[in-house]
């Protein structure tokens, strides 16, 4: 979609609609401005500001192929969005477990146990996610935040049911709310789903239109 002609046609993407209720939007990505038009979108769907590549202050953290090493990076986030007036929606775009899976090189012998990059970036990626938890605690937005978390496809197949048009998106979405509102369960959804989860959660009162 995002790719298409139809990106720019105006929606009631999430950012639209919280922005009824005094949400701000801002969409982080430590790539390079204009990735997989993540920047153009972004602002047809009503988000407040992008920050990506450019904007960081330390290009020492630069990973050689997609952007900004996932653990300096969310750190970095996590420091902004301390700074951000509540209500706000931010978006984080992780990359360092993506092709080719890199990480930083004095990290590599701390993830031995792993013998391919696959999973030695998925672990780093894993801890950079922990410890933005923590950072996000520590600025005291972990108890009133609803977290969305998911990916868009999957690494290299591992088993050959991953290995078809549908294996390849089925990922895991998880919702986590450290208060405790939410009750722990399992289901089948989908990332369309995510908006009017997101929606119902905060119970807005007003109707939308979804896909």
């Amino acid at each position: 979609f995002i790719t298409s002609p139809y990106s720019q046609t105006p929606t009631d993407a999430l950012p639209y609609l919280l922005s009824k209720h005094g949400y701000t939007s801002h969409f982080y990505h430590g790539g390079q401005t204009g990735t997989m038009g993540f920047d153009r979108y972004t602002r047809s769907a009503g988000f407040d500001s992008y920050t990506g590549l450019e904007d960081y202050p330390n290009p020492d953290d630069y990973d050689g192929n997609w952007g900004i090493y996932d653990r300096p990076f969310f750190g970095f986030v996590a420091e902004e969005l301390s700074k951000k007036e509540e209500p706000f929606l931010a978006t984080l775009f992780s990359l360092s477990s993506h092709h080719p899976y890199g990480i930083p090189a004095e990290l590599v012998d701390h993830y031995t146990i792993y013998t391919e990059d696959l999973g030695r970036s998925i672990r780093y990626s894993d801890d950079a996610l922990r410890d933005f938890f923590k950072l996000m605690k520590e600025e005291q937005l972990l108890e009133k935040t609803l977290f969305v978390v998911t990916a868009d496809h999957i690494p290299m197949p591992k088993d050959i049911s991953f290995a078809t048009r549908i294996g390849c998106f089925s990922v895991p979405i998880v919702y986590y709310d450290y208060s405790g509102q939410l009750a722990a369960q399992r289901t089948l959804s989908q990332h369309v789903d995510i908006m009017p989860t997101v929606i119902d959660y905060l119970e807005f009162p007003e109707g939308y239109i979804s896909w």
